[in-house]
Protein backbone atom coordinates (compact mmCIF):
# COMPACT_ATOMS: atom_id res chain seq x y z
CA UNK A 1 0.00 0.00 0.00
CA UNK A 2 1.08 3.57 -0.50
CA UNK A 3 1.43 5.65 2.66
CA UNK A 4 -1.76 7.71 2.64
CA UNK A 5 -1.65 9.05 6.18
CA UNK A 6 0.89 9.69 8.91
CA UNK A 7 0.36 9.87 12.64
CA UNK A 8 2.48 11.45 15.34
CA UNK A 9 5.02 9.44 17.29
CA UNK A 10 3.04 10.51 20.36
CA UNK A 11 0.17 8.21 19.34
CA UNK A 12 2.58 5.27 19.14
CA UNK A 13 4.05 6.22 22.52
CA UNK A 14 0.54 6.30 24.00
CA UNK A 15 -0.11 2.81 22.57
CA UNK A 16 3.16 1.55 24.06
CA UNK A 17 2.29 2.95 27.51
CA UNK A 18 -1.17 1.40 27.30
CA UNK A 19 -0.14 -2.04 25.97
CA UNK A 20 2.84 -2.42 28.29
CA UNK A 21 1.00 -0.93 31.28
CA UNK A 22 3.88 1.29 32.31
CA UNK A 23 1.87 3.06 34.98
CA UNK A 24 4.25 5.17 37.06
CA UNK A 25 7.42 3.51 35.78
CA UNK A 26 10.24 5.87 34.90
CA UNK A 27 10.67 5.45 31.14
CA UNK A 28 12.39 8.22 29.19
CA UNK A 29 10.23 9.49 26.30
CA UNK A 30 13.37 10.56 24.45
CA UNK A 31 14.57 6.94 24.42
CA UNK A 32 11.27 5.70 22.99
CA UNK A 33 11.33 8.35 20.24
CA UNK A 34 14.88 7.33 19.33
CA UNK A 35 13.87 3.66 19.20
CA UNK A 36 10.85 4.47 17.01
CA UNK A 37 13.17 6.19 14.52
CA UNK A 38 15.55 3.20 14.62
CA UNK A 39 12.71 0.74 14.02
CA UNK A 40 11.37 2.68 11.03
CA UNK A 41 14.85 2.64 9.52
CA UNK A 42 15.19 -1.10 10.14
CA UNK A 43 11.81 -1.80 8.52
CA UNK A 44 13.36 -0.11 5.48
CA UNK A 45 10.27 0.38 3.29
CA UNK A 46 11.02 3.27 0.93
CA UNK A 47 7.33 4.30 0.45
CA UNK A 48 7.45 5.44 4.09
CA UNK A 49 9.65 8.37 3.08
CA UNK A 50 8.07 11.49 1.61
CA UNK A 51 8.75 12.73 -1.93
CA UNK A 52 10.03 16.30 -1.92
CA UNK A 53 11.43 18.66 -4.55
CA UNK A 54 13.57 21.66 -3.73
CA UNK A 55 11.98 24.91 -4.82
CA UNK A 56 8.47 23.40 -4.78
CA UNK A 57 6.26 24.37 -1.86
CA UNK A 58 4.50 21.56 0.01
CA UNK A 59 2.61 21.10 3.26
CA UNK A 60 5.80 20.61 5.25
CA UNK A 61 7.21 23.99 4.19
CA UNK A 62 9.08 24.87 1.04
CA UNK A 63 12.56 23.34 0.71
CA UNK A 64 14.66 26.05 -0.90
CA UNK A 65 16.00 25.73 -4.42
CA UNK A 66 19.63 24.67 -4.17
CA UNK A 67 22.09 27.36 -5.22
CA UNK A 68 25.28 26.18 -6.93
CA UNK A 69 28.35 28.23 -6.06
CA UNK A 70 31.92 27.22 -6.89
CA UNK A 71 30.73 23.83 -8.21
CA UNK A 72 28.94 22.98 -4.95
CA UNK A 73 25.42 22.98 -3.45
CA UNK A 74 24.33 22.07 0.07
CA UNK A 75 22.04 19.08 0.60
CA UNK A 76 18.66 19.48 2.39
CA UNK A 77 18.77 18.59 6.08
CA UNK A 78 15.86 16.11 5.80
CA UNK A 79 17.40 14.18 2.89
CA UNK A 80 17.20 10.39 3.01
CA UNK A 81 18.03 9.47 -0.61
CA UNK A 82 18.26 11.23 -3.96
CA UNK A 83 15.76 10.46 -6.75
CA UNK A 84 17.10 12.76 -9.48
CA UNK A 85 18.91 16.07 -9.90
CA UNK A 86 18.22 18.78 -12.49
CA UNK A 87 20.30 21.93 -12.95
CA UNK A 88 19.96 25.28 -14.66
CA UNK A 89 21.87 28.52 -15.01
CA UNK A 90 18.62 30.38 -14.29
CA UNK A 91 16.33 29.87 -11.26
CA UNK A 92 13.25 29.70 -13.50
CA UNK A 93 14.79 27.16 -15.88
CA UNK A 94 15.09 25.52 -18.27
CA UNK A 95 16.32 22.61 -16.16
CA UNK A 96 18.32 19.74 -17.62
CA UNK A 97 18.97 16.36 -15.95
CA UNK A 98 22.31 15.68 -14.31
CA UNK A 99 23.70 12.20 -13.83
CA UNK A 100 25.87 10.86 -11.06
CA UNK A 101 29.55 10.94 -11.99
CA UNK A 102 31.19 7.58 -12.67
CA UNK A 103 34.64 8.62 -13.87
CA UNK A 104 37.50 8.95 -11.40
CA UNK A 105 38.07 12.59 -12.42
CA UNK A 106 34.59 13.56 -13.57
CA UNK A 107 34.10 16.19 -10.87
CA UNK A 108 36.67 18.94 -10.52
CA UNK A 109 35.94 21.94 -8.31
CA UNK A 110 37.65 25.07 -9.57
CA UNK A 111 40.31 25.33 -12.25
CA UNK A 112 43.30 23.06 -12.67
CA UNK A 113 46.43 24.64 -11.24
CA UNK A 114 49.56 23.32 -12.92
CA UNK A 115 52.70 24.66 -14.55
CA UNK A 116 53.03 21.67 -16.87
CA UNK A 117 51.83 22.14 -20.42
CA UNK A 118 49.21 19.62 -21.49
CA UNK A 119 49.61 17.80 -24.77
CA UNK A 120 45.83 17.33 -24.84
CA UNK A 121 45.41 20.96 -25.96
CA UNK A 122 47.34 20.18 -29.14
CA UNK A 123 44.85 17.53 -30.23
CA UNK A 124 42.18 18.58 -32.69
CA UNK A 125 39.53 16.18 -31.42
CA UNK A 126 38.54 16.56 -27.73
CA UNK A 127 39.65 13.42 -25.92
CA UNK A 128 36.90 13.78 -23.30
CA UNK A 129 34.17 12.94 -25.84
CA UNK A 130 34.18 9.28 -24.87
CA UNK A 131 30.95 8.33 -26.64
CA UNK A 132 32.25 9.04 -30.14
CA UNK A 133 35.71 7.63 -29.47
CA UNK A 134 34.38 4.37 -28.03
CA UNK A 135 31.96 4.06 -30.95
CA UNK A 136 34.76 4.45 -33.53
CA UNK A 137 37.00 2.12 -31.53
CA UNK A 138 34.31 -0.59 -31.56
CA UNK A 139 33.43 -0.14 -35.26
CA UNK A 140 37.00 -0.32 -36.51
CA UNK A 141 38.30 -2.61 -33.75
CA UNK A 142 41.14 -0.26 -32.87
CA UNK A 143 42.67 1.29 -29.79
CA UNK A 144 41.55 4.47 -28.07
CA UNK A 145 44.54 6.42 -29.46
CA UNK A 146 43.92 5.17 -33.01
CA UNK A 147 40.24 6.15 -32.76
CA UNK A 148 41.24 9.68 -31.72
CA UNK A 149 43.66 9.88 -34.66
CA UNK A 150 40.97 8.70 -37.08
CA UNK A 151 38.52 11.35 -35.88
CA UNK A 152 41.20 14.04 -36.16
CA UNK A 153 42.22 13.00 -39.66
CA UNK A 154 38.70 12.69 -41.11
CA UNK A 155 36.35 15.60 -40.22
CA UNK A 156 33.52 13.95 -42.16
CA UNK A 157 33.29 11.15 -39.57
CA UNK A 158 32.92 13.69 -36.81
CA UNK A 159 30.18 15.49 -38.75
CA UNK A 160 28.25 12.27 -39.28
CA UNK A 161 28.55 11.31 -35.61
CA UNK A 162 27.19 14.70 -34.59
CA UNK A 163 23.97 13.67 -36.31
CA UNK A 164 24.01 10.19 -34.79
CA UNK A 165 24.65 11.30 -31.22
CA UNK A 166 21.99 14.00 -30.93
CA UNK A 167 22.34 16.02 -27.76
CA UNK A 168 20.06 14.34 -25.21
CA UNK A 169 19.30 17.69 -23.58
CA UNK A 170 16.92 18.47 -26.44
CA UNK A 171 14.46 15.92 -25.01
CA UNK A 172 13.48 18.24 -22.16
CA UNK A 173 13.32 21.38 -24.29
CA UNK A 174 16.52 22.90 -22.98
CA UNK A 175 18.96 24.94 -25.02
CA UNK A 176 21.93 22.62 -25.62
CA UNK A 177 24.25 25.54 -26.38
CA UNK A 178 23.89 26.70 -22.78
CA UNK A 179 25.55 23.49 -21.57
CA UNK A 180 28.72 22.53 -23.38
CA UNK A 181 29.10 19.22 -21.57
CA UNK A 182 26.89 16.74 -19.78
CA UNK A 183 26.32 17.81 -16.17
CA UNK A 184 27.45 15.30 -13.56
CA UNK A 185 27.50 15.29 -9.78
CA UNK A 186 28.89 13.41 -6.81
CA UNK A 187 27.54 13.19 -3.28
CA UNK A 188 29.97 14.65 -0.77
CA UNK A 189 27.88 15.07 2.42
CA UNK A 190 26.66 17.58 3.35
CA UNK A 191 27.21 18.83 -0.19
CA UNK A 192 26.64 17.97 -3.83
CA UNK A 193 29.70 18.57 -6.00
CA UNK A 194 28.42 19.49 -9.47
CA UNK A 195 30.30 20.05 -12.73
CA UNK A 196 28.64 23.45 -13.11
CA UNK A 197 30.37 26.44 -11.53
CA UNK A 198 27.30 28.53 -10.75
CA UNK A 199 23.59 28.01 -11.16
CA UNK A 200 20.63 26.35 -9.50
CA UNK A 201 19.73 22.76 -8.69
CA UNK A 202 16.27 21.24 -8.38
CA UNK A 203 16.57 18.07 -6.34
CA UNK A 204 13.88 15.37 -6.19
CA UNK A 205 14.51 13.30 -3.10
CA UNK A 206 13.08 11.04 -0.42
CA UNK A 207 12.73 12.87 2.88
CA UNK A 208 12.33 11.68 6.44
CA UNK A 209 8.79 12.72 7.48
CA UNK A 210 8.88 14.80 10.68
CA UNK A 211 6.26 16.67 12.69
CA UNK A 212 6.55 20.30 13.75
CA UNK A 213 8.58 19.30 16.81
CA UNK A 214 11.07 17.31 14.76
CA UNK A 215 9.76 13.91 15.86
CA UNK A 216 9.38 11.14 13.24
CA UNK A 217 5.93 10.67 11.75
CA UNK A 218 4.63 7.11 11.56
CA UNK A 219 2.51 5.44 8.84
CA UNK A 220 -1.05 4.93 10.08
CA UNK A 221 -0.97 1.14 9.77
CA UNK A 222 -1.71 -1.32 12.58
CA UNK A 223 1.12 -3.71 11.69
CA UNK A 224 3.60 -0.83 11.62
CA UNK A 225 2.46 0.36 15.05
CA UNK A 226 2.68 -3.19 16.41
CA UNK A 227 6.20 -3.57 15.02
CA UNK A 228 7.31 -0.31 16.63
CA UNK A 229 5.81 -1.35 19.97
CA UNK A 230 7.69 -4.67 19.96
CA UNK A 231 10.95 -3.00 18.98
CA UNK A 232 10.62 -0.62 21.93
CA UNK A 233 9.82 -3.55 24.25
CA UNK A 234 12.81 -5.46 22.88
CA UNK A 235 15.11 -2.56 23.72
CA UNK A 236 13.61 -2.18 27.20
CA UNK A 237 13.92 -5.88 28.03
CA UNK A 238 17.43 -6.05 26.56
CA UNK A 239 18.50 -3.69 29.33
CA UNK A 240 16.84 -5.99 31.89
CA UNK A 241 18.62 -9.05 30.48
CA UNK A 242 21.97 -7.25 30.33
CA UNK A 243 21.71 -6.25 33.98
CA UNK A 244 20.74 -9.76 35.07
CA UNK A 245 17.21 -8.92 36.21
CA UNK A 246 15.14 -12.03 36.80
CA UNK A 247 13.06 -12.99 33.75
CA UNK A 248 14.83 -10.47 31.55
CA UNK A 249 16.26 -13.08 29.18
CA UNK A 250 12.87 -14.69 28.57
CA UNK A 251 11.12 -11.33 28.03
CA UNK A 252 13.85 -10.12 25.70
CA UNK A 253 13.75 -13.31 23.63
CA UNK A 254 9.96 -13.13 23.25
CA UNK A 255 10.05 -9.44 22.29
CA UNK A 256 12.77 -10.12 19.73
CA UNK A 257 10.74 -12.87 18.06
CA UNK A 258 7.65 -10.65 17.95
CA UNK A 259 9.65 -7.75 16.49
CA UNK A 260 11.09 -9.89 13.70
CA UNK A 261 7.62 -11.19 12.82
CA UNK A 262 5.85 -7.82 12.94
CA UNK A 263 8.71 -6.12 11.06
CA UNK A 264 8.11 -8.40 8.05
CA UNK A 265 4.36 -7.72 8.13
CA UNK A 266 4.94 -3.96 8.34
CA UNK A 267 7.41 -4.06 5.45
CA UNK A 268 5.00 -6.07 3.31
CA UNK A 269 2.13 -3.67 3.98
CA UNK A 270 4.16 -0.58 3.12
CA UNK A 271 5.72 -2.08 -0.01
CA UNK A 272 2.49 -3.43 -1.50
CA UNK A 273 1.64 -1.23 -4.51
CA UNK A 274 -1.78 0.36 -4.88
CA UNK A 275 -3.95 -0.50 -7.93
CA UNK A 276 -2.73 2.63 -9.74
CA UNK A 277 0.89 1.76 -8.97
CA UNK A 278 0.34 -1.79 -10.19
CA UNK A 279 -1.00 -0.43 -13.48
CA UNK A 280 2.13 1.68 -13.90
CA UNK A 281 4.32 -1.34 -13.17
CA UNK A 282 2.34 -3.32 -15.76
CA UNK A 283 2.96 -0.61 -18.37
CA UNK A 284 6.69 -0.63 -17.61
CA UNK A 285 7.04 -4.42 -17.82
CA UNK A 286 4.94 -4.77 -20.98
CA UNK A 287 6.93 -2.34 -23.12
CA UNK A 288 8.29 -3.81 -26.35
CA UNK A 289 10.84 -1.01 -26.75
CA UNK A 290 12.73 -0.21 -23.52
CA UNK A 291 12.78 3.48 -22.66
CA UNK A 292 16.51 3.67 -22.01
CA UNK A 293 16.61 7.48 -22.01
CA UNK A 294 13.77 7.95 -19.54
CA UNK A 295 16.03 9.93 -17.21
CA UNK A 296 16.34 12.67 -19.83
CA UNK A 297 12.60 13.36 -19.55
CA UNK A 298 12.68 12.92 -15.76
CA UNK A 299 10.87 9.53 -16.04
CA UNK A 300 7.63 11.33 -16.89
CA UNK A 301 6.42 8.71 -19.37
CA UNK A 302 7.67 5.60 -17.56
CA UNK A 303 4.24 4.54 -16.32
CA UNK A 304 2.37 5.35 -19.53
CA UNK A 305 1.13 2.62 -21.81
CA UNK A 306 3.33 2.19 -24.87
CA UNK A 307 1.73 3.24 -28.15
CA UNK A 308 2.71 1.22 -31.23
CA UNK A 309 1.88 2.76 -34.64
CA UNK A 310 1.87 1.04 -38.01
CA UNK A 311 4.06 2.63 -40.64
Amino acid sequence: MAVYNYISSKEVIAKIYQDLDFGNENVRISDIITWIGEALGKIGAYPYYKNRVTGIEDTAGSPELLRIANYRAQLPCDLHSIIQLAVSTNPTGEYVPARIATGSFDISRGTLQTGIASSVDDQTFPTDDYTKIEFISDIFNESYEDAVSRLNSDPNINTILDQVFVNDLSVVGANPSAYEDEITYTINPPYLDISLETGYAMLAYKAIPLDKEGFPLVPDDEDVKEALKWYVEMMLTYSMWRHGISGGERLYGNAKLEWVSKKKAAYGNLMMPSPDEMKSIQNIWNRLVPNINADQSFYESNGKQEQIYRK
